[in-house]
């Protein structure tokens, strides 16, 4: 019997949770897009926040169990830009988010509310339009 071969690409997951007051109050129908860095794919995924302020859970690559640290690879995971725009507040960025095979992440973006006049997100378009 042939042994299972893991596929080349590995995956891990992604969750963004979208909140203001430290937490306690979650941002329905937020943007939020998820790109990857420069030299680690070519990801760019656009999805909105449900009710709970939360998105589905996203499926992305990322580096093999199996590769091998070095100098010239010193991580065993894959970096993402998260981005997330809601009306009446201001956007919110994280860099240099890891994903980890087989390993769910989640992304805390506490975003703050524009008190000096309503934040507007620029050209928003309906997600799948």
């Amino acid at each position: 019997m042939e042994p299972i071969q893991r596929p080349a690409n590995a995956v891990g997951y992604l969750l963004v949770e979208a909140k203001t007051a430290d937490g306690a109050l979650p941002i329905p129908g937020a943007q939020v897009t998820v790109t990857s860095t420069p030299g680690e794919g070519n990801v760019k995924l656009t999805v909105e926040t449900d009710l709970s302020g939360r998105t589905e859970r996203l499926v992305l690559p990322t580096a093999s169990r199996n590769m091998t640290q070095s100098a010239s690879n010193p991580q065993r995971y894959f970096t993402y830009h998260v981005s997330v725009l809601a009306d009446g507040y201001y956007p919110f960025e994280a860099n240099q988010v890891p994903v980890f095979v087989g390993v769910t992440t989640t992304c805390n973006a506490d975003c703050q509310v524009c008190l000096r006049e309503r934040y507007r997100i620029p050209t928003r378009k309906p997600i799948g339009k």
